[in-house]
C-alpha cells in the first residue's frame, strides 16, 4: 500500500526535484561536513529525493546505496546524478527489506529530512534496522524537521530527545546536536540535526 506521502512525493516529482536542487549540499551540511567519515567508505542515503546528497557523497570518493520509496523522485534522481558509485533502490522505512538483503554494512548513515515521515510506533524498529547496517564506530545524521506539514503529506512531530534515547539504546553517542535555520526561510519551519557515532 501507498501512503499518502509517498504519493504526494510521486505527484509533486518535479516541482520537488526542483526545490531540493535549488541549494547545495555544503549550505545545508555546513555543520556536518566536518564529522564525516573519511572516502572511501560506504554510505546509505535514507530518503534520497532528487539524488542530491548522494551525487555530493560520490563526487568526494564515497561509495554510495541511495534509498527512496517514491519511485517518481527515484527516476529523476538516476537521471539527473548518474553515477557509477551510486546504487539506486526502491526501499524504505522502517523494514529497510531490500537493503538488507545487499548483505553491505555502512560507516555513514544519512537520513536528511526523514524522521518525520515515520509514526513514533514504528521508530524503534527502524532504528534497529538502521543501527544493524552501520559499522563499528560509523555514524548516523538525522535532520529533525519541526513544523507542520505541507497539504497533502502526514508528518510526526519529532525531537532530538527521542533520537538521544533510542541512541542510547542502541550504545550510540551523540557527536554534534544542532539547531539550524530552514534554508528557504520558511517562518514556520525549523530544524535540528543530530549526528551519532557507534561504539
Amino acid at each position: 500500500m501507498i501512503s499518502i506521502n509517498i504519493s504526494n512525493y510521486n505527484q509533486e516529482a518535479d516541482r520537488l526535484v526542483h526545490q531540493y536542487e535549488s541549494i547545495s549540499f555544503e549550505e545545508l551540511n555546513q555543520q556536518t561536513i566536518s564529522l564525516l567519515p573519511s572516502s572511501p567508505c560506504q554510505v546509505l542515503d535514507v530518503g534520497a529525493g532528487s539524488g542530491r546528497d548522494a551525487a555530493w557523497f560520490a563526487d568526494q570518493g564515497y561509495q554510495v546505496t541511495a534509498i527512496e520509496p517514491a519511485v517518481e523522485l527515484l527516476k529523476r534522481a538516476k537521471i539527473i546524478h548518474p553515477s557509477l558509485k551510486i546504487s539506486w533502490y526502491e526501499d524504505s522505512l522502517p523494514q529497510l527489506l531490500l537493503v538488507k538483503t545487499l548483505s553491505n554494512s555502512f560507516d555513514l548513515i544519512w537520513l536528511s529530512a526523514v524522521w518525520m515521515h515515520l509514526p513514533q510506533s514504528d521508530r524503534p524498529a527502524a532504528f534497529a534496522n538502521l543501527d544493524a547496517l552501520l559499522n563499528h564506530a560509523g555514524r548516523m545524521m538525522f535532520t529533525l524537521r519541526h513544523g507542520p506539514a505541507p497539504q497533502g503529506r502526514e508528518f510526526h512531530p519529532v525531537s532530538v530527545e527521542e533520537i538521544l534515547s533510542l541512541a542510547a539504546n542502541h550504545n550510540m553517542k551523540s557527536v554534534l546536536v544542532a539547531e539550524t535555520a530552514d534554508s528557504f526561510q520558511r517562518p514556520e519551519i525549523s530544524w535540528h540535526t543530530v549526528m551519532l557515532e557507534k561504539e
